[in-house]
């Protein structure tokens, strides 16, 4: 009797163990056919946001041009001109948050918010949300976006520009400090900043400038001031 049940028991045994097979087995099968699924899936959506990026206004467009300035023609370094005029570019809020960061995601299964904090510097990176701040949370259909403004906006993206740097060395960013005096329209307006720029900081934002600038570059930035309307 003890033969024939030692014998049974290991039959008993075997079976589990080759249920247990069947089942690990069935797990792995069904687990793999999701995981290609998915890839599948991924890879039709981002085919098909890809297809999007012909049209020169689509979020698609924008999401593949910011991948574009972080890779830089493989130069080192980010393209941080081109981000900044993305930036100008968007229209909206709503624009930028719910369709290209989410076009971004679709072509290179990637954080745009992320990517953009990792490839630019601390101050860069205010530089780009204080462009974006002062735009409409949303545009309606046939709604046409408004210039920006917002001396306040303005006046913290010249600090940033004061402020960079790059491994621990102090840095001025020229082309940051350009492109707020390109956006401001007038001189009212550039006295506006001024004011903001003073009660945000308690300090003078010519005083600043002077300190941060060749000579030669501050005339420059004086003269694109003067140059403007007065009102």
């Amino acid at each position: 009797m003890i033969p024939a049940t030692m014998a049974a028991a290991k039959a008993a045994d075997s079976k589990v163990i080759r249920y247990a097979f069947l089942g690990l087995g069935g797990l792995l099968l069904t687990g793999g056919v999701i995981l290609v699924g998915r890839k599948i899936i991924n890879s039709a959506i981002s085919n098909k946001v890809e297809k999007k990026t012909l049209d020169e206004r689509s979020p698609a467009t924008l999401a593949k041009q910011f991948r574009m300035a972080f890779e830089n023609n493989n130069w080192p370094g980010t393209n941080e001109e081109l981000v900044r005029r993305l930036f100008q570019n968007i229209p909206s809020k709503e624009f930028f948050y719910k369709r290209v960061v989410k076009a971004y995601k679709q072509l290179y299964r990637r954080n745009l918010l992320r990517d953009l904090a990792d490839e630019l510097a601390d101050t860069e990176y205010a530089e780009m949300m204080n462009i974006l701040s002062p735009k409409p949370d949303r545009l309606f259909p046939g709604q046409q976006p408004k210039p920006n403004y917002d001396p306040y906006a303005w006046a913290k993206r010249l600090k940033a520009a004061f402020d960079l740097t790059y491994w621990g060395f102090p840095q001025t960013d020229e082309e940051a400090i350009r492109a707020v005096i390109q956006e401001v329209p007038n001189k009212k307006v550039w006295h506006e900043v001024e004011n903001a720029y003073a009660q945000l900081y308690a300090r003078r934002l010519m005083t600043d400038m002077e300190d941060e600038l060749d000579r030669w570059e501050m005339k420059e930035f004086m003269d694109m001031i003067n140059a403007k309307d007065v009102v």
